[in-house]
């Protein structure tokens, strides 16, 4: 069964959602980030159903049955929507009712989903695309928009549907007609997942090239195709050269160098950065909520002649910030 943690799965990389529709995933825990990312999502979810959506009485259950039986009954919002077929269960913050023909009357309903972040992603329509696809099957209409309420002002976004759907039943095809094993490929996503520690391992087994932190899946592939496959390949290409001016402008990260440190385990310098020196020193550090959008620190440390200043400039709300 494809869910919304599924697909989303797949967006941020096809291995993961493998390991989740495998009959024997391996064995995880939820990463702390995991859940303070889904409580924070929670927390969101409710005061915009308080603040939006505050006549409309939640949901006694989130059963696909109940969802269908309100939808038949006309309910203006169904709040905490939730839809099935045979393939797929889909969920969405809310369900909004329009004027136009669909199986249930003269009226159809659009997908709603509400994203905490200050800025909506491809990932976050392609969401709204999926769980379209549910809803156009269940009510014989296609929606031509969805509804996203982000940030920390809760703006609504419409967003036109169509070129998404296509892009997120491309998607479902790959999830449900898998031919071979997705590739491995340790991404920036990592971090933040529960198989991290297992597929690290794995790639370490391996001696993947994705181990390579700033690597891309292409840059591999060109690899690849030049028959280098591993870490220790790789390692031996890297050949010390004379350093020409222009490549110590340019800074290169040589994906070889840095195979020979994993290989060799040492840390190996290509070239030495110069570091500035002057009399005044000014080193600044800034730390913000990007969930509201907020800077609400300041940190300054300024040193002259070798004494040291220290300066703390703080916001305990966003109209502080100036």
């Amino acid at each position: 069964m494809i869910t919304n943690h599924i697909f989303q799965s797949h967006l941020n990389c096809k291995y993961k959602a493998y390991l989740k529709l495998s009959k024997d995933p391996p064995t995880t825990y939820q990463s702390g980030f995991e859940r303070f990312s889904k409580s924070r999502d929670d927390e969101y979810r409710i005061k915009t159903f308080e603040t939006l959506f505050s006549e409309v009485e939640p949901n006694e259950s989130s059963s696909s049955a109940i969802c269908r039986s309100l939808m038949e009954n006309g309910k203006d919002i169904i709040l905490n929507a939730t839809l099935e077929n045979a393939s797929c269960k889909v969920t969405a913050d809310a369900f909004e009712k329009f004027r136009g023909k669909s199986r249930f009357g003269a009226f159809y309903y659009e997908p709603v989903l509400c994203i905490r972040r200050p800025a909506i992603l491809i990932d976050d329509k392609l969401m709204l695309a999926f769980v379209s696809i549910v809803l156009a099957e269940e009510q014989d209409r296609t929606p031509i928009f969805g509804k996203i309420i982000y940030g920390s002002d809760r703006r609504p976004q419409k967003v036109r549907l169509l070129k998404f759907i296509k892009q997120a039943q491309k998607l479902l095809d790959e999830l449900s007609l898998v031919v071979a094993i997705p590739k491995l490929f340790l991404n920036k996503h990592c971090k933040q997942c529960a198989f991290e520690s297992f597929c690290t391992q794995k790639a370490i087994e391996k001696d993947d090239l994705s181990l390579l932190s700033k690597i891309s899946k292409k840059e591999i592939d060109s690899l690849n195709r030049r028959g280098l496959f591993t870490i220790t390949q790789l390692s031996h290409k890297f050949k010390p050269q004379r350093r020409h001016k222009s490549l110590e402008q340019k800074k290169p990260h040589l994906h070889s160098l840095h195979a020979l440190a994993i290989r060799e385990k040492k840390v190996h310098i290509y070239n030495s950065p110069p570091i500035p020196s002057s009399a005044t020193e000014i080193f600044l550090d800034v730390e913000s909520d990007p969930d509201r959008e907020f800077y609400y620190l300041i940190g300054l440390k300024l040193r002259r002649d070798g004494v040291a200043e220290n300066y703390q400039f703080w916001a305990d709300h966003p109209d502080q910030e100036e």
